[in-house]
């Protein structure tokens, strides 16, 4: 752990819980699920506890998690189980979030997804008992109450364009990080998104912050990629906009296939652009910390 990184432990130890952080955009396609999924194994291999919850019935993240964990134990030679048979949808009908976590690697864990959590929006509807706005937006929040201690970080993966499960995560979150592919149309989908986050804040009062739109897919040399990002950069901030933009990255297609790993000097390119990231975000979320007191 770097300097930064202890802080932020410290930090954690004193407030008894996870900081929650959504990667969110209302456009699809924009490297969400994959940052989800690196960040939280970056901050895994940095110490922190990190728990990665599923809320996309494609689970691209849970297949990538997985796929991450046997690699990871082939190149340990071990043997070691990722199979399951409870997914999030079954913690909400069974009000028990325990029995769904598979852990992946040391510090890493996931409650898993499958296309079965498409039904999320009809449960809320005919078997919750919720009947109001408020009940429908709160399903998640007291199912991840009492497992928050155990862990540091809590990211969630959401899919861009599922009003209920998008507002059931903004509600249970602390930090939103916006996934800005570097094209028109994500630019069009990260405002539509901060914009209902802004709703659901005010409505709620929610203490959710947008720790910052992290720039990705990036073809420097493009026109279209340069003139979104100084769009970017007017609307949101220089402050909010990361500094470090991640560039369109081949070997990323790889991932979901073979998990994250360090096997190759492609690889671990990949993992060093993702490290400046999350170094940055830690820094950005001691920022917003270190402004409460």
């Amino acid at each position: 752990m770097n300097k930064n990184d202890k802080k932020l432990s410290a930090l954690i130890k004193n407030r008894k819980q996870a900081f929650s952080l959504t990667i969110g955009n209302q456009k699809g396609g924009v490297g969400k699920t994959a940052s989800s999924v690196i960040l939280a194994y970056l901050l895994a291999k940095k110490g922190f506890k990190v728990l990665v919850v599923d809320l996309d019935p494609q689970a691209n993240a849970t297949k990538m998690l997985i796929n991450t964990g046997m690699r990871q134990a082939q190149e340990q030679g071990v043997e070691k189980d990722f199979s399951f048979n409870k997914t999030l949808l079954d913690a909400i009908l069974e009000k028990n979030i325990d029995n769904t976590i598979i852990n992946i690697i040391d510090n890493l864990d996931i409650v898993p997804s499958d296309d079965s959590f498409e039904d999320f929006a009809r449960y809320v509807y005919l078997n919750s008992g919720a009947k109001d706005d408020y009940s429908f937006d709160h399903i998640l929040e007291p199912l991840f109450a009492d497992i928050k201690p155990k862990y540091d970080f809590i990211v969630l993966d959401t899919p861009p364009s599922n009003k209920e499960i998008r507002s059931n995560a903004v509600v249970m979150t602390d930090y939103v990080l916006i996934s800005l592919q570097t094209q028109d149309d994500s630019l069009a989908g990260a405002n539509l998104y901060i914009s209902a986050l802004v709703d659901l804040k005010q409505k709620y009062d929610l203490p959710v912050e947008v720790v910052g739109v992290l720039a990705t897919l990036n073809d420097p040399r493009n026109t279209v990629d340069k003139l979104v990002l100084k769009r970017a950069i007017e609307l949101f901030s220089d402050e909010v906009v990361f500094k470090h933009v991640l560039p369109n990255m081949s070997r990323m297609k790889r991932f979901p296939i073979q998990g994250v790993g360090t096997s190759d000097r492609f690889d671990k390119y990949v993992l060093d652009e993702y490290e400046v990231v999350a170094n940055e975000l830690i820094s950005k979320i001691l920022f917003y910390e270190e402004g409460k007191d």
